[in-house]
Parts: structure tokens; C-alpha cells; sequence
């Protein structure tokens, strides 16, 4: 048998209560043995509380709680709020998939309308689950046949499968596409720097004879430069040699 504290959370005690009810349908106990079966099983607060109660209907002349279906009404009243099924059915109306699994999502909805005790006709409960859907499983569940809630959530199943693989799809196909591009662009980078680095054969002779055309201009004008000169020093050189031939055949002819 479960235990029960006693907590505020209404959700503990009807957790509760299913499991004991589940323990009693599988034996054969008397309602007496059922109401002291289950208080056994309270805890802190709720061995207070149940013994508070007793008291109380005992000093009021009141019969004591003897059945199990008494024990869960007033169990019921203390443990959970008047306003409890109301925001259940709020819940309920606003509950999507969202980030949960498709199967998380009608477990939760399948649990919120137990709690609420909800009694509607299956199509309701397909159109509230199918309008809850993520739009992606939704759009391909529309096409796929069912006929109750159960194979509605067998083909939900499906399609959620099917739009993870379309994604893991794109991811990698997207990953794939990026990593093309820059080695596109790291190949081209590298093709510019050694571009740069060893010019082509025209570029470098074309570089060679550029660099070559001063210095024969330069060894051309050396040159005539020289020439010039030294037919100059030729000339004053040979000057007075004249004057002295010229000088002798002066005396000669003295003679």
C-alpha cells in the first residue's frame, strides 16, 4: 500500500487514491477493512487529520466512516480545492506539444482529463489532441487514416519520426554546403598568395629586362663619355710635336 502525507498538491492524493482503488479491486476486502487498510498508510499530516476527523463525527453523535467511497468524499473535500477541476479544464483547453514528445504530450492530456474525471465522445478527445499537435506532425498526420484516438496517436508517432529525419536531413545537408564554401574560399586565398609570392615567367622577364635597360644606357654613356675624352687628350698631346717639326724645318732651310 502506498503511503499518503497529507501534501497540498491535489494531483498526490489522486495519485493516491487510483493506486489503493487498484489494490481493492484485486481483493476481495469488506468496506470496513478498506477504511482501516488505507489510514494505515497516512503519514504527517494526514494521520492528524484523519484522526481530527474521527473525533469530531464521535463527538458530534455522527456514524463513523465505514465505506471507502465515504472515506474518498471526504478525503476529497480537504485534499482537493473546489477550483481544482476548473483549472484542470483550463489546462486541458490550452495544453499543446510544444517542446514535449508526442507521446509525453497525450500522457499529459490523457492524465488531465482523468483528474478532471472528463466523460466526452472519443471524437472530442482526437480533435483536442490533433489541434494540440505541433504544425509540423499535424500537417502529416492529416493525411494518414484513423479511426480512434489510439491510432491517432500511433500515426503521431510517425510523423514525428518523419519530420526529425527531414531535419537531421537538412542539418547535414546544410553542414555539408557550408563546409564546400569555405573550401571554395580557403582554395582561392591560397591561389593569391602564391600568385603573389612567384609571379609568372612573362612577369618576371618582363621584370628582368626592366631592371636590365638603365644599366646599359648607363655603361653606353660611360663609354662615350671616355671616347671623348681621350681623343681630347689626343689632340692637345699631339700640339707640340707640330711646333717642334715645324720649328726644325725652319732652321733647315737657314741652312
Amino acid at each position: 500500500m502506498p503511503k499518503f502525507q497529507g501534501e497540498e498538491d491535489p494531483d498526490a492524493y489522486l495519485s493516491w487514491v487510483l493506486k489503493v482503488d487498484k489494490i481493492f479491486r484485486i481483493h476481495n476486502f469488506s468496506e470496513a477493512k478498506k477504511v482501516a487498510m488505507a489510514s494505515l498508510e497516512f503519514e504527517g499530516y494526514a494521520n492528524v487529520w484523519w484522526e481530527e476527523v474521527n473525533k469530531k463525527r464521535a463527538k458530534e453523535d455522527l456514524e463513523p466512516i465505514d465505506t471507502w467511497e465515504e472515506m474518498q468524499e471526504v478525503m476529497h473535500t480537504r485534499f482537493v480545492p473546489t477550483h481544482h477541476k476548473r483549472d484542470l479544464f483550463n489546462k486541458l483547453t490550452q495544453l499543446k506539444q510544444s517542446f514535449k514528445s508526442v507521446e509525453e504530450y497525450y500522457k499529459e492530456m490523457h492524465m488531465t482529463m482523468m483528474s478532471a474525471n472528463v466523460d466526452e465522445r472519443e471524437e472530442q478527445t482526437m480533435a483536442q489532441f490533433l489541434n494540440g499537435l505541433n504544425i509540423p506532425v499535424k500537417r502529416i498526420v492529416e493525411f494518414f487514416p484513423y479511426t480512434n484516438t489510439v491510432e491517432l496517436l500511433h500515426q503521431a508517432t510517425r510523423a514525428e519520426r518523419q519530420v526529425r529525419e527531414d531535419i537531421a536531413s537538412a542539418k547535414s545537408k546544410s553542414f555539408f554546403a557550408a563546409r564546400n564554401a569555405m573550401n571554395a574560399s580557403s582554395s582561392i586565398k591560397n591561389t593569391g598568395a602564391l600568385a603573389s609570392k612567384d609571379p609568372p615567367k612573362q612577369a618576371r622577364s618582363a621584370i628582368k629586362t626592366t631592371s636590365f635597360k638603365p644599366e646599359q644606357s648607363t655603361m653606353s654613356s660611360k663609354a662615350s663619355t671616355g671616347s671623348r675624352t681621350s681623343i681630347k687628350t689626343q689632340a692637345m698631346e699631339a700640339k707640340p710635336m707640330e711646333r717642334e717639326l715645324k720649328m726644325k724645318k725652319m732652321e733647315l732651310q737657314r741652312l
